[in-house]
């Protein structure tokens, strides 16, 4: 018998808890991931409300929380919401949650933003998490969302779909999720690009800069889009 999606991520992000928590400071705070704070906090007022869908270990969460603002993480896995919590420690305005935005028991528009970091592309139907996230940002309120370049590392997490395994990294590409974005009537505002290492050399690096966004995109480990509702 086939695993579920849900059975299977949960299994699969229990066992990999340990290991994403050795290295999520360094990738928050020095690697791919420094500059996700900074652009939250370019768009979107301190104080205000932050849904984290796939927060992890916890780390950009609480950071965030340091900034000022009110955090909810949430995520699938007891084993990634255990390190945050012990992580969490004095920063009291950060919550974390095991499950999905079905088990987030709050109204809807709740949030002034909601954030996905490189998780929208682990869940089974990227689109009916996008309008569950739709449904809980306030009218006005800023989506955060990163999503993987084709030839990001995480991505070889998919090649099992080709000769049958049950695998749960779907294969979503940048542009797609602009399609999607479209659909849910998003504002777009601007996206970063955070590139593959290869791409950091002064020659081409100005090569790059004249590219269109779809070639920037295929270049990128991934790219961070803020739309607004």
């Amino acid at each position: 018998m086939v695993d579920s999606w849900e059975s299977k991520s949960l299994h699969d992000w229990n066992n990999r808890a340990a290991d994403w928590h050795k290295k999520s400071s360094h990738m928050w705070t020095e690697g791919s991931r420094k500059d996700v704070v900074p652009l939250v906090t370019k768009h979107l007022e301190r104080q205000g409300a932050i849904l984290d869908f796939g927060c992890g270990d916890g780390t950009g969460s609480l950071m965030l929380s340091n900034c000022g603002y009110r955090v909810t993480g949430i995520d699938i896995s007891e084993e990634m919401i255990r390190y945050a919590k012990i992580k969490k420690s004095n920063s009291a305005q950060a919550v974390f949650q095991t499950g999905g935005l079905d088990d987030l028991q709050v109204e809807e528009e709740s949030f002034d933003a909601v954030m996905c970091i490189n998780s929208l592309e682990w869940t089974e139907n990227p689109f009916e998490e996008l309008v569950k996230l739709n449904r809980l940002v306030k009218k006005g309120g800023k989506i955060f969302c990163a999503i993987l370049g084709p030839a990001a590392g995480p991505r070889a997490n998919s090649f099992g779909r080709l000769i049958g395994d049950n695998v749960i990294c779907n294969t979503m590409m940048p542009w797609e999720f602009t399609g999607l974005a479209k659909k849910l009537n998003w504002i777009y505002v601007e996206e970063h690009y955070v590139f593959k290492d290869q791409v950091y050399h002064h020659s081409v690096n100005d090569a790059v800069r004249l590219l269109p966004k779809q070639l920037k995109q295929s270049l990128s480990f991934f790219t961070f889009f803020v739309y607004q509702k």
